[in-house]
């Protein structure tokens, strides 16, 4: 897949397009992804995708807390496996969120782009404060010769797929909701730095992740079913993310932190993946050490059912 940034695209020959900050690439967006390849297709063309970096409402409400789905690294990687080829990244910034959506059609989709035909989600919106409708849209789109296509809704199970409802999910621990949703497990990257040792004491040695992004989204407190990708290996895993509320160990600050069942390896200072299945329980506290190993053991045979090893 190539990836470009504005000022190194060649415009091709003859493209279709779509746009949109697509966090997540979640069903919905694959739907639209898939019928851009079609559309494609059928007109013996290239399809680009057009997406946004850093997301938008971390630019236009910097003030409000904000946690995104996928980082552009991983968005890109997600978006590679829907058989995307082209992808122009924009770099979001004020300036930019103040052009018009006619502005955007001619000056980016039309002008950079060369493109002849622009698909959008069934809801998209685009343009300074996304202040106009499709019909708008229909009407400048014609008067510089681009086909526009709206996409039809798509749901799953009877539930309408929005990036803003699978973040409502994870950050209330509904992690098997919110995969099913994605399409793909939840992933969570980081950096493994130091800790207490009080899991190894008990047998149950925890590898403590600083994340990698500080915008994404910690799932809510408790312990989960994981697979750890470390090394280009896949381990299973039980995450504990919390406070630590057990006597001595407790924490004043959020923890995240995975026991990888079968690995006794080093890990400090080494970048490590996270694919949540499954909630688990949520954090409690214990009366003493003896009494959380116990729980300890139970979560382990818990998490090892889930992941089947």
């Amino acid at each position: 897949m190539k990836v470009y940034k504005i000022n190194d695209y060649i415009p091709l020959k003859n493209s279709v397009a779509t746009s949109g900050t697509f966090d997540g690439v979640h069903l919905g967006h694959r739907w639209l992804l898939q019928n851009l390849l079609k559309k494609a297709g059928e007109c013996n063309q290239e399809a680009i995708v057009v997406t946004f970096d850093p997301h938008p409402r971390m630019v236009l409400h910097p003030e409000k807390t904000f946690g995104i789905l996928t980082t552009l690294e991983e968005k890109l990687s997600v978006l590679e496996q829907t058989g995307i080829q082209n992808v122009l990244v924009i770099d979001f910034d004020i300036a930019f969120s103040q052009l018009s959506a006619n502005e955007f059609l001619h000056n980016i989709i039309k002008e950079k782009l060369n493109c002849t035909k622009y698909l959008i989600g069934y809801d998209h919106r685009f343009g300074h404060k996304r202040s106009e409708s499709y019909e708008h849209y229909q009407t400048y789109a014609a008067q510089i010769g681009i086909e526009l296509f709206q996409e039809e809704i798509f749901m799953e199970a009877e539930t309408t797929i929005s990036s803003s409802l699978i973040r409502e999910f994870i950050k209330t621990g509904k992690i098997e909701q919110a995969n099913n949703l994605l399409g793909y497990s939840y992933i969570f990257k980081g950096t493994v730095v130091g800790g207490n040792r009080i899991g190894r004491s008990i047998g149950f040695p925890t590898a403590n992740i600083e994340p990698l992004h500080p915008q994404k989204i910690i799932p809510a407190q408790g312990v989960y079913a994981v697979w750890v990708n470390l090394d280009d290996k896949i381990w299973p895993g039980m995450l504990n993310i919390g406070f630590r509320p057990t006597l001595e160990i407790a924490t004043p600050h959020l923890v995240t932190e995975v026991h990888i069942i079968g690995y006794d390896g080093v890990l400090y200072d080494r970048s490590i993946e996270l694919n949540f299945v499954a909630f688990v329980r949520n954090e409690q506290r214990f009366e003493n050490l003896e009494a959380l190993t116990v729980q300890l053991l139970k979560d382990k045979e818990a998490v090892t059912k889930i992941l089947m090893v």
